[in-house]
């Protein structure tokens, strides 16, 4: 989206007229944004060494860190700290036997509400995620049968699944009532965290009363348009001369 924020912040002289497709041509950006992100990230720790007497346990912890992938989350925990300000963790089991939980990260951009109480205390949050039932045919296409917006409802002991049903239209269902229909479906907490939320909230630089923290890349955005600026008119000046 750099493109049309660099129109908003820098209005052409009125008396050049210049086209859409031309200003196109002459503005470049180098992703000053991510590069600043991805410097940040590599000189964040490597937080994957267990300290521990017990070198039972440490081993229990290193080989759980491996199976769920955490390497690879930790980085994306970093990035996702960096430019969406909070990082949020669903735990769950791949079945009834799994012993070991697992980690799904959200998109941030998708928790659209962190209720609180009136002492600020986290209450409830409210996940939308579009989703789809889709199957590979014979020519190699990709077949999508559905697509609806499912919203999860994550609180302390359990997480309630709202699934829209929807009919051949493709359309969402209602009942006779005229409400619309849900596949409700209600997962409860195991014993080891039956009073916790089944979620990980990892926060940045957050005020008490607010729901979400405040996002660190925001503050680079004009200074990474400036720069887009200055690399387009000397590009611009190169090209005239």
């Amino acid at each position: 989206e750099s493109f049309e924020s660099f129109k908003e912040k820098f209005s052409m002289d009125q008396n050049v007229e210049v086209s859409e497709e031309e200003l196109k041509k002459l503005y470049i950006s180098y992703n000053f944004i991510d590069s600043v992100i991805d410097k940040l990230i590599a000189y964040c720790p490597d937080i994957e060494k267990v300290k521990m007497n017990d070198n039972t346990k440490r081993k229990l912890i290193k080989d759980a860190l491996i199976k769920i992938a955490w390497q690879g989350m930790l980085f994306e925990i970093y990035d996702t700290l960096e430019s969406s300000g909070d990082v949020f963790l669903e735990i769950y089991f791949e079945g009834s036997k799994d012993n070991l939980p697992k980690l799904r990260i959200l998109n941030s951009k998708n928790m659209v509400r962190a209720l609180m109480d009136s002492y600020n205390r986290y209450t409830h949050y409210v996940y939308k995620e579009t989703v789809e039932d889709s199957n590979p045919t014979y020519s190699g296409n990709i077949m999508i049968k559905s697509r609806r917006e499912r919203v999860i409802i994550f609180e302390k002991g359990r997480k309630i699944i709202y699934d829209p049903l929807l009919g051949e239209d493709g359309k969402q269902l209602k009942d006779k009532e005229g409400n619309l229909s849900f596949n409700v479906k209600v997962i409860e907490n195991r014993t080891s965290y039956k009073y916790k939320f089944p979620l990980i909230h990892i926060k940045g630089r957050k005020k008490q009363r607010e729901e979400f923290s405040s996002i660190p890349a925001e503050k680079y955005i004009d200074p990474s348009l400036t720069l887009d600026q200055i690399t387009s008119d000397m590009r611009q000046i190169n090209r005239m001369l």
